[in-house]
């Protein structure tokens, strides 16, 4: 699938395991966001929630692949739009109290790194300052330094390790990777 400028293909929720596993509870809370958006976009209820994906407790993935392939680039702005329009007045109104990090995934790719070079070269485009890579392996047998040397260097503007204006998100959870393009406010 063509990764295109503000692609969609799921969200990663965590939530905090001390010092009592809310999992449940952050589940529920990402389900009625979910519920909210498909309102207005009824396929949403289609989409694939992994609560632990691979045994990694503390993160729910939503999957939305399944599901957008059949879209076109702007009906999965529209929805992306409304994902971040709901979440951030949910924020504002006190609805979470579960989920502590809430990140719109741009790709999920095949875990390798020519898989994962390949989609931030196709997202590196919503780069338009300085940057920074922050990786997630999560004990995940990968060269850290060939992947972060590697998906770096398409991208031609200037990297800024402490004060960033951008972040490229990459999260590693066994096989699926997850990759966002976070522009810091």
């Amino acid at each position: 699938m063509k990764i295109e400028e503000n692609e969609l293909e799921g969200i990663l929720a965590s939530y905090p395991l001390v010092p009592k596993d809310v999992g449940f509870f952050a589940r529920f809370e990402l389900m009625n966001l979910i519920e909210e958006v498909a309102k207005k976009y009824p396929f949403l209820r289609k989409a694939d929630v992994l609560m632990n994906p691979f045994g990694h407790k503390g993160l729910i993935l939503a999957d939305f692949r399944s599901i957008f392939y059949q879209l076109n680039q702007a009906e999965i702005n529209n929805v992306r739009e409304e994902i971040e329009r709901i979440y951030s007045n949910w924020v504002t109104e006190g609805k979470f109290r579960y989920i502590n990090r809430f990140l719109i995934i741009d790709a999920l790719v095949e875990t390798n790194i020519d898989s994962i070079v390949k989609a931030v070269t196709l997202l590196k485009d919503r780069i338009k300052g300085r940057w920074r890579i922050t990786l997630k392996t999560r004990k995940y047998p990968i060269d850290r330094e060939e992947l972060i040397r590697r998906a770096a260097e398409p991208i031609d503007k200037p990297v800024d390790l402490e004060n960033p204006e951008y972040i490229v998100w990459i999260e590693i959870i066994e096989s699926l990777t997850a990759i966002a393009i976070i522009k810091k406010n």
